[in-house]
């Protein structure tokens, strides 16, 4: 099994259709941009809108689990004047909220998903329907396996946590908390229980202080005569796996919406079960740009000055990239990380949406379908 939480590497390859050696290197041309749009600040944005986080690492947790964390806008979380009451909590004991584990996150291969991101009235995933445009779609479909198989072996535990949803037969109003966690189970997992009431435990990675969540999405609601579910606007912070390297990345603008499947739901033990649903996003260029050159700066054989990044608005450093054959031993993933810079560069080509509203277009849209069973979140995973 590919030890992959969220393998975009092949994805990102797709790209530019090919992986390894880097045209930059090859022509050693560092005053071109290829046709490569511009960026600007190589790094986390920073602001906020509609509650939704687009912080730099404020907040982030960026533990082992190479999974979901969320970022929360300075000032907001536990660190305001007046934190929210869980972020005192002790969490034995806790009355934690219905909860729901994800059994399926598939990023579309289609324009057709998920919400629009630009204010043309359709749906936008330039990411996803690259990927699945390309190569017959094959590295879409890696990319969705890996995620898939992560998922089934209880590796990969994406929790949602329903916080002051209290009925399924009346319209409500609430807030849906995104942690990564485990199964709580005694031997190895075999799988969820479609019917509900699935023990999980919560990844103190996911925990600001307390019991309350670096990662949530406001503005939930539930309408009780379609049983249909919508979260957010919100953030959702990811380790992506790229290139042999965890790369810290902020999805903004992230929305859910699902169908809450009565019969397999309950409030409290049973939790809920989710059908025909869907997230989105964007994630900002320079994010990935910037989350690249916060792994290149550690890499010695590359022997990049103090403070020159590998790649600037989708450039590469030609002098760097060239070093990647010294990259031997223990920094082999710098060698992949140089010489795939061209290929996250391409990134710049699929810009389409703005991160936050007059940013001008700087991320590219992503979307993906989901499901969930009804979970019952039993307390913090222990080391």
């Amino acid at each position: 099994m590919k030890n992959l939480k969220f393998a975009l590497t092949i994805s990102l390859c797709a790209l530019a259709l090919a992986c390894g050696d880097d045209p930059v290197a090859d022509n050693n041309n560092t005053n071109t941009n290829n046709g490569m749009s511009t960026g600007s600040n190589n790094g986390m944005s920073t602001g906020s809108n509609n509650g939704m986080s687009t912080g730099s690492n404020n907040g982030m947790s960026t533990g082992s689990n190479n999974g979901t964390t969320t970022p929360t806008p300075e000032g907001t979380g536990c660190d305001a004047a007046t934190p929210p009451a869980r972020c005192t909590a002790d969490a034995a004991g806790f009355a934690w909220g219905t909860a729901s584990v994800m059994t399926k996150l598939e990023v579309e291969g289609n324009a057709d998903c998920c919400f629009d991101y630009n204010g043309d009235n359709t749906p936008d995933n330039a990411l996803g329907s690259t990927l699945g445009s390309v190569m017959g779609g094959a590295p879409l479909n890696d990319l969705n396996d890996s995620i898939s198989e992560n998922i089934a072996s209880g590796v990969l535990v994406p929790i949602l946590e329903h916080e002051g949803l209290t009925a399924l037969d009346a319209d409500g109003n609430f807030t849906t908390n995104f942690f990564l966690g485990a199964h709580d189970v005694v031997g190895a997992f075999s799988g969820v229980d479609a019917a509900g009431g699935n023990k999980v435990l919560i990844d103190p990675a996911s925990i600001d202080m307390g019991t309350q969540p670096l990662a949530h999405l406001p503005g939930a609601s539930l309408t009780a005569a379609t049983g249909k579910v919508v979260a957010g606007p919100g953030a959702i912070a990811l380790d992506f796996e790229l290139f042999g390297s965890q790369l810290n990345l902020v999805i903004s603008r992230a929305n859910i919406e699902a169908d809450a499947v009565a019969a397999d739901s309950g409030i409290g033990a049973q939790g809920i079960a989710l059908t025909n649903g869907k997230l989105g996003g964007v994630i900002k260029a320079d994010d990935i740009f910037g989350a690249v050159n916060n792994v290149a700066a550690n890499c010695e054989c590359l022997e990049l000055p103090a403070g020159t990044p590998l790649i600037e608005n989708g450039v590469c450093n030609a002098d760097a990239v060239g070093k990647q054959d010294s990259c031997v031993g223990d920094e082999e993933s710098c060698k992949t990380l140089a010489g795939s810079c061209s290929t996250v560069g391409a990134v710049a080509f699929i810009t389409d949406a703005e991160s936050t509203p007059g940013s001008g277009v700087d991320s590219v849209s992503l979307g993906a379908s989901i499901e969930a069973v009804g979970a019952e979140i039993t307390g913090l995973e222990t080391e």
